[in-house]
């Protein structure tokens, strides 16, 4: 929840409690809900961040026959998007593992309504876990799409981001390479990168310190970034998709060669297109 403080016409920024429940008297101790955040794991690639996953695990009791919803809002979506979804629905007790997440992808809020009441909670992402504990708090912000020129053609739209790594007292500064170029950087500051092609999809970026005697940090850790949705064009072709979850079929189980996977999506806010 949102919370503002303020005197005299003059306002601080909202501040986020770490959970609210609403709900009538007459049902506040029908359930009892317990949201707990879990570890970064880091899907055995010790040297890429963007894979780096959570799950979230939510308990709910006290709540035989009725009906339950979970909804995830990110604090920060990509433009264009709402960043909202439904996760998961049922009815009566249980224990939910929901995720994977991804911690690229930021904090956000989990909000389960249930008979008459609301619980919401302020899930932050753990730190990524793969290679260089320096790095392990990168941020990346503001991505935005760019059309340019002005434009109905959205094979020619750009896209930008932010990026930044705080660190608690650093002695050195860090580079990046691959799709961006760009030498001592200072850890603890924002740095803006822009102009590239939405048409040529995720990029591949590695981050190192030569400085820093943990391995992995000199040789590099990499991350992807992927770009927005165009921003020209039909905007009324709005198109919202979600990873629902994922089943891997391991078909014979002495053979890894036939292994294939199913991944189930999500799509919202579909609006019909005048082409």
């Amino acid at each position: 929840a949102e919370i503002y403080f303020g005197s005299t016409g003059f306002f601080l920024p909202p501040q986020l409690s770490n959970s609210i429940d609403i709900c009538k008297n007459l049902y506040e101790d029908l359930y009892d809900v317990n949201f707990v955040t879990g570890t970064c794991n880091d899907n055995n690639t010790d040297k890429l961040l963007s894979d780096d996953y959570y799950y979230v695990e939510v308990y709910i009791s006290g709540a035989i026959g009725t009906f339950w919803q979970v909804t995830r809002e990110l604090n920060h979506p990509y433009p264009n998007e709402s960043g909202s979804h439904t996760i998961a629905t049922g009815s009566g007790n249980t224990t939910l593992l929901l995720g994977p997440f991804l911690i690229q992808e930021g904090d956000w809020v989990i909000v389960l309504e249930i008979g008459n009441c609301k619980y919401t909670d302020y899930i932050e992402a753990p730190d990524y876990c793969s290679g260089c504990t320096e790095f392990n708090d990168l941020e990346i912000r503001n991505i935005q799409c760019h059309n340019t020129p002005s434009d109905y053609d959205p094979t020619n739209d750009t896209w930008s981001f932010e990026i930044n790594i705080p660190a608690f007292s650093p002695m050195s500064t860090y580079k990046l390479s691959g799709a961006v170029t760009s030498s001592s950087l200072n850890y603890n500051t924002w740095y803006s990168y822009s102009s590239f092609k939405i048409n040529d999809g995720c990029i591949l970026i590695t981050i190192e310190d030569s400085a820093l005697s943990e391995e992995n940090c000199s040789d590099g850790i990499k991350f992807s970034i992927c770009p927005p949705k165009p921003c020209s064009g039909n905007t009324f072709c709005d198109l919202e998709v979600f990873l629902e979850g994922f089943e891997c079929d391991e078909g014979d189980p002495q053979n890894p060669n036939d292994d294939v996977y199913y991944i189930n999506l999500i799509t919202i806010r579909v609006a019909i297109c005048a082409m």
